[in-house]
C-alpha cells in the first residue's frame, strides 16, 4: 500500500514536470522607461498548416504544448500558406517608489514589416475576457490604433502582473515577424528620426524626377524619360514596402495597396532595362547582348499585366526575382559596354554596384551579420540615393562626350572646307592670270591700231572695222570670263563629289568577296582623292586583281585612276583579254594614245601589279602575275616565309614607247596561303626625321603577320604606319591589299 502511494506521487511529479515544460515560457520583463528590445527570440510560435485553429482551440493544453520557443531574432518563414500563432508574456516592472503603475508610460509593439495581410491581436480586458483586434494591409488604415506606416500595437500595463498575448499572422506574401517592443519615448524618437529620413529620401527622389523630366522635355532624349520612370517605379515599390503609400495615399483601397509593390518592382525592372538600352547604346556596342535585353523587356512588359490577373504570391515572387535578375544584368551590361569603349558606362557600373551593396547589407541584417545601426537599417534607401546621383552623373558625362564628339566633327568638317577653299583660290588665281594676260594683249593691239589710224588716214574705214571686230572680241572675252567663273563654281562642286565618284569606281564588297573570303584593303589617299586604286574582276573560276599606282596624287592622280580603271574594264571585260602580260601591254598602248605621248615626251604613267587567280582541284590556286615596276609578295601557310616576285622595270605609259612586252610569272599556291599587292606609298612614307619605312622593314612586317587572320594583319599594318608617321604628314597615296586564298 505504501509502495503504491510512492508510485502515485512519483507519477504526479513527472506529469507536473511535463506540464511545466509544455506551458512554461520566458516572461518579457519591462524594467526601463526608455527601453527597446527585439522580441524574436523571446516568443513562442505555433504553425497552423490547417488554417482552422481559433483562439479557443489554441488555449487548450494540446495546442499550448505545441508552441515552440523561437530561436531567431527576426523569424522569417518565407512564402507559405500556413497561419502562425505567436505567444508572448509581458510584465511591467517599471514601478517607481511612491508612484502607481497607472502613471507609467505606454508601450508599443511594432511589426517592422508592412506587407502582411492580416495580424489578429488577442488580449484580455479588465474582466479577463479575451478581445480581438484585426490589423494588416488587407484592413483599411483607418482601423489602426496608431498612425504609423507599419502595424503598431499599444499596450497599457497598469499593474505588475504577467499578461499573456497572442498574435495570429497570415499573408499571401512572405511571412516575416520582426517584432520590436518600445516605450512611448523611444517609439516617438525613432518615429521622428525615421519620418525625417524618409521625408528627405522621397524629396530628393522627386526633385531628381522633376529635374530629369525637364531635361527630357528640353533635349528629347528618351534615356531621361526611362530614368524618371525607373525612379518613380522604385518609389512606388519602396513606399509600398515601407507602408508609407498605404498610410498617406490609398489607406482605404486595400486591393491596390497589395498590388502596388509587385507592380512597382516589375515596372522598375522594365524601366531599368529600357534605360540601359538607350543610355549604354547596347544596339551599337553589343548587338547580341542588346537582343537579350530587348527580349527581357518584352517579358517584363507582360509581367506587369500578369500582376493584375494572377495570385499575389506568384506576382510578388516573380517581381522580386525579376528585379534581382535585372539588377545583375544591368551591371553586366555596363561592364560589356565599357569593354567596347563606351566611357559613360563607368558611372553606370558604379551606380549599380552601390545598389547591390545596399541590398547585400539589408540581407545580412536579419542574420546578425551587420550591426544594428540607422545606416544599416536604411542601407537600401541610401544605396538608391547614391545610385540616382551616379546615374545623373553618367547622363551628364554622356552629354559632355557628345559635345566633344560634335566639336571634333565640326573641326574635321572645317578642315575639309578650308581645303576646298584652297583649291578654289588656286583655280581663281589661274583664271585671273589668264584674263590679265589676254587683256594685256588686247590693250597692246588697240594702241597699235590707234597709231596706225593716225599715220594712215586712208585706211580709216578698215581700222574702224578692225575696232568693231576688237569690240566683239572684248565682249567674247568678257563672256568667256563669265563662263570660266561659272565653270569654276561647277568645278568646285565637282571636287566635292570627286571623292564619292572615285570611290564608286572601286570594287564593291560583293566583288571583293569573289576574290577571297578573307582579305583586307588598306587604302589611304594623301588628299581628298587618290592616284592609287585597286581593281577586281571575276570570270568563271578566274579572278583578276590589280593594285595600281598612278603618277602623282590628288586631282591629277585621280584623273589617271579613272583612266586606268576604265581601260582595264574595256581590255578585260569588252576585249576579253585574259593574259596579265598582254593586259599590261594593251593598257600601255591605250594610255599612250589617250595622253598623246606620241607627240611629246611625258613621264605620266602607272605602276601596276596584276594577278590572275585560277582555282583548280585539290585546293590548288594557279597564279599568273605580271607587274610594271611593282612586285608580288606571297606567304605559304606551310613555311610562313615571305617570297617576292619582282615586276618588269618599266612603266605603263610614261615616255613614248608603244611596243612594250611585259613578263608573266606563274606560281602554284594552295588554299590558306596569302598574297599581297601594294603601291610604293607605304614603303616610302617617312617619319618626322625624314626616314622612310623602308622595303626591308616592310618585308619583315609582312612575314611576321602572314599567319594571322586578315583583319588582324590589317590592324597591325595600320598601327605600324600610324606609329611611324606620327608627327609628320602623309607623303603619298597608300595602298596595300592582302588575300588569303
Amino acid at each position: 500500500m505504501r509502495d503504491f502511494k510512492i508510485r502515485k506521487i512519483t507519477i504526479f511529479i513527472v506529469l507536473l514536470g511535463f506540464a511545466w515544460t509544455g506551458y512554461g515560457q520566458k516572461v518579457i520583463q519591462l524594467t526601463s522607461k526608455n527601453q527597446e528590445m527585439v522580441l524574436g527570440d523571446k516568443i513562442s510560435i505555433l504553425e497552423d498548416s490547417t488554417r482552422q485553429l481559433s483562439l479557443l482551440k489554441v488555449l487548450k493544453p494540446r495546442y499550448q504544448k505545441a508552441f515552440k520557443p523561437s530561436t531567431k531574432l527576426y523569424p522569417n518563414f518565407g512564402f507559405t500558406a500556413s497561419h502562425f500563432w505567436v505567444k508572448f508574456k509581458l510584465q511591467n516592472l517599471t514601478e517607481k517608489e511612491g508612484q502607481a503603475l497607472s502613471n507609467i508610460e505606454k508601450w508599443f509593439m511594432k511589426v517592422a514589416y508592412a506587407p502582411i495581410d492580416y495580424i489578429e491581436f488577442y488580449y484580455q480586458d479588465k474582466m479577463g475576457d479575451w478581445q480581438k483586434m484585426v490589423l494588416g494591409d488587407r484592413v483599411p488604415f483607418s482601423k489602426r490604433p496608431v498612425f504609423y506606416p507599419q502595424v503598431v500595437i499599444p499596450f497599457h500595463l497598469i499593474d505588475a502582473k504577467v499578461h499573456t498575448f497572442y498574435l495570429n499572422v497570415h499573408t499571401q506574401g512572405s511571412v516575416q515577424l520582426p517584432l520590436i517592443l518600445q516605450s512611448d519615448t523611444k517609439f516617438n524618437q525613432t518615429n521622428m528620426a525615421s519620418e525625417l529620413f524618409y521625408g528627405m529620401f522621397y524629396g530628393i527622389m522627386l526633385i531628381m524626377v522633376i529635374y530629369n523630366l525637364f531635361i527630357f522635355i528640353a533635349i528629347r532624349s528618351y534615356s531621361y524619360l526611362f530614368y524618371c520612370l525607373y525612379i518613380l517605379a522604385y518609389l512606388l515599390g519602396q513606399s509600398a514596402l515601407n507602408g508609407h503609400s498605404f498610410q498617406y495615399l490609398w489607406g482605404e483601397h486595400t486591393t491596390w495597396a497589395n498590388l502596388a509593390m509587385p507592380f512597382g518592382l516589375t515596372i522598375g525592372a522594365l524601366s531599368s532595362v529600357l534605360f540601359a538600352i538607350r543610355f549604354l547604346q547596347t544596339y551599337k556596342y553589343t548587338p547580341r547582348w542588346n537582343i537579350v535585353l530587348i527580349g527581357l523587356s518584352i517579358i517584363l512588359f507582360f509581367m506587369t499585366i500578369v500582376v493584375f490577373i494572377t495570385d499575389y504570391q506568384i506576382s510578388i515572387i516573380t517581381s522580386t526575382l525579376s528585379l534581382l535578375l535585372s539588377t545583375i544584368l544591368m551591371l553586366l551590361s555596363g561592364i560589356f559596354v565599357l569593354r567596347k569603349g563606351n566611357r559613360a558606362a563607368k558611372y553606370y557600373i558604379l551606380a549599380w554596384t552601390i545598389i547591390l551593396f545596399g541590398l547585400f547589407i539589408v540581407v545580412l541584417k536579419p542574420y546578425g551579420l551587420a550591426p544594428d545601426h540607422f545606416m544599416v537599417d536604411h542601407a537600401n534607401q541610401i544605396g538608391f540615393v547614391l545610385q540616382v546621383i551616379f546615374l545623373s552623373l553618367a547622363l551628364a558625362d554622356r552629354i559632355n562626350i557628345y559635345r566633344k564628339e560634335t566639336i571634333e566633327a565640326q573641326a574635321e568638317a572645317l578642315a575639309k572646307s578650308q581645303e576646298n577653299e584652297r583649291i578654289i583660290l588656286e583655280q581663281n588665281q589661274v583664271l585671273e592670270q589668264r584674263v590679265q594676260e589676254r587683256t594685256s594683249e588686247i590693250t597692246t593691239q588697240n594702241e597699235e591700231l590707234y597709231q596706225q589710224q593716225e599715220e594712215i588716214l586712208a585706211q580709216r574705214d578698215a581700222v574702224e572695222a578692225a575696232n568693231a571686230k576688237l569690240v566683239d572680241q572684248t565682249s567674247e572675252l568678257e563672256y568667256a570670263k563669265q563662263s570660266l567663273e561659272e565653270k569654276t563654281i561647277q568645278l568646285n562642286k565637282s571636287l566635292e563629289a570627286a571623292f564619292t565618284i572615285q570611290n564608286a569606281i572601286l570594287p564593291f564588297e560583293k566583288e571583293l568577296k569573289k576574290m577571297a573570303t578573307d582579305y583586307f584593303v588598306l587604302y589611304k589617299p594623301k588628299d581628298i582623292v587618290s592616284g592609287d586604286f585597286y581593281w577586281v574582276h571575276s570570270i568563271i573560276h578566274t579572278v583578276f586583281v590589280a593594285a595600281v599606282d598612278c603618277t602623282g596624287h590628288g586631282v591629277p592622280g585621280a584623273f589617271m585612276s579613272l583612266i586606268g580603271s576604265t581601260l582595264l574594264d574595256r581590255i578585260v571585260k569588252l576585249e576579253h583579254t585574259y593574259d596579265p602580260a598582254e593586259i599590261l601591254s594593251r593598257l600601255n598602248e591605250e594610255v599612250l594614245v589617250i595622253l598623246r605621248n606620241n607627240n611629246f615626251k611625258s613621264d605620266t604613267g602607272m605602276d601596276v601589279s596584276l594577278c590572275a587567280l585560277e582555282y583548280g582541284e585539290h585546293m590548288q590556286v594557279r597564279i599568273t602575275y605580271a607587274g610594271a615596276r611593282r612586285p608580288l609578295y606571297f606567304v605559304r601557310d606551310a613555311t610562313r616565309a615571305l617570297q617576292e616576285i619582282k615586276g618588269d622595270r618599266m612603266h605603263v605609259g610614261g615616255v613614248k614607247t608603244f611596243d612594250r612586252d611585259f613578263t608573266n610569272h606563274e606560281i602554284t599556291l594552295y588554299q590558306g596561303d596569302s598574297i599581297y599587292l601594294t603601291s610604293d606609298g607605304y614603303i616610302d612614307q617617312n617619319d618626322e626625321k625624314r626616314k622612310k619605312f623602308g622595303k626591308a622593314r616592310f618585308h619583315e612586317l609582312l612575314q611576321s603577320i602572314g599567319h594571322l587572320p586578315m583583319e588582324q594583319q590589317y590592324q597591325t599594318l595600320l598601327d605600324q604606319l600610324k606609329q611611324h608617321m606620327e608627327g609628320t604628314d602623309q607623303r603619298d597615296d597608300i595602298l596595300v591589299m592582302g588575300l588569303k586564298l
